[in-house]
Formats: structure tokens, sequence, C-alpha cells
């Protein structure tokens, strides 16, 4: 990873590169400014690679964009050389979807980040890679009803009804009283897990549907 590379795509300038929340944030945002979330390469029937060093190239040198799986490998390459400790969770999509009545449905096919805060051995979730919907500041992981007010809304992380899955909701502009589950995830992945993942996201996404969006995120300290 080449740091300084990174931060110079996301216009974000670090004084202090210790691995606080307040850098985890401004790189957050950053990156959600500058990084557009796409899935052209699926579309063109290109190869994805999920390698460091190719995500690198495309999301940072020639300046393109990537989907989920991209967007937070690069994310968190940049974090592990910040010093943030930092582990992967495969995630079952549920925003916009029915109810589920039980834990079967959907497949694992997104990613996110868990970041720990070495100073602190504060525990947040991070995602750059959940275009619309997500949070651009990091949500603390804290399982329970305790209601987080970030910059792009109301959120929480909670268990599902069954127990078996953390999930991370947000609250219903309209309605406090609904929460709409984003997306849940079981414990940390290993790395061939997210291979076998991206293989099959890119093999059931449809050639013609193309999603293109860059998020205009306001400063996750606000």
């Amino acid at each position: 990873m080449h740091l300084q590379e990174y931060l110079s795509r996301i216009a974000v300038v670090i004084d202090d590169f210790r691995p606080t929340l307040e850098v985890l944030s401004a790189i957050m945002v950053g990156h959600m400014n500058y990084i557009p979330f796409e899935n052209l390469s699926i579309v063109l029937g290109e190869k994805i690679e999920f390698d460091d060093t190719k995500v690198f190239e495309k999301l940072v040198s020639e300046k393109r964009g990537g989907y989920c799986f991209e967007q937070n490998a690069l994310l968190k390459s940049a974090l592990d050389e910040l010093g943030f400790v930092v582990e992967w969770l495969l995630c079952r999509v549920r925003w916009g979807k029915v109810p589920e009545s039980f834990e079967a449905g959907s497949t694992f096919t997104h990613v996110a980040l868990k970041v720990t805060i070495p100073s602190t051995n504060e525990v947040y979730l991070a995602d750059v890679g959940f275009a619309g919907t997500n949070s651009v500041a990091p949500v603390e992981m804290t399982v329970g009803d305790t209601l987080q007010t970030l910059p792009e809304g109301v959120f929480r992380v909670t268990t599902s009804a069954s127990g078996s899955y953390s999930q991370l909701e947000n609250q219903d502009r309209d309605d406090p009283s609904i929460f709409r589950p984003l997306y849940k995830w079981v414990s940390e992945a290993k790395r061939n897990e997210l291979k076998h993942s991206t293989l099959l996201h890119q093999s059931a996404t449809s050639k013609t549907n193309i999603s293109l969006s860059l998020r205009f995120a306001t400063s996750a300290t606000q």
C-alpha cells in the first residue's frame, strides 16, 4: 500500500498518523466522497482480482471505482498500515428485502470491516462499500438497542431475531419506531471465504445491471 498516494486520492491530510477514531472517521468520509461505488467491471466482463495490489491499481492509480469487496479491501490495507486492528466481516444484505421468518435466505455477498482502536480497544463497524444507505461514520459495535446518531441518520447494531447474527439497522426518518436492517453477519471471515463470495457475486450479478454512485458525505464528526 502506497499510503500517501491513497490519501491524496481521497483528499485527506493527516497530521497525526496514530490509529484513532478521528483518523478512521476522516478516511471513511474521504473515501466515500472520492471513490465511486460501481460494478462496471462485472458488466464489461472484466476479471476482478481480489488482490491488494490489483485493487490499489484500479481504485487509486487508475482512479476507477469498485464494489464492496474492492472498496473495503482498499480501506483495510490503509487501516492495517496505520496500525488499526482490522478483521473482515462477511455479510448477508437485508436492505430492501422482505422480512425473514427464519435465518436462511440470500447468500453472503457483502463485506464490511471490524476495526479496533488499539489505544482504547473500542470496536467499530467500518464500511465504504454499501452504496446509498450506509453510515459514512464508524458505527460502534456494541450489541444492543443503543441508538447512534450519525451524519447519515440513526443507526444501531443489534441481534437478529434468532440470536444467530449481529445486524446493522437504520431508523426510518418518518417513523422512529421502525428500524430497517441493512445487513447481518456472524463473525470474522477468512480471506478464502471472501474470494469464494466475490466469485459468487460476480457470477450472480446481471451483465446489464449497471450500478454507479458517489457519496457526498459530510464530516463524520459533525
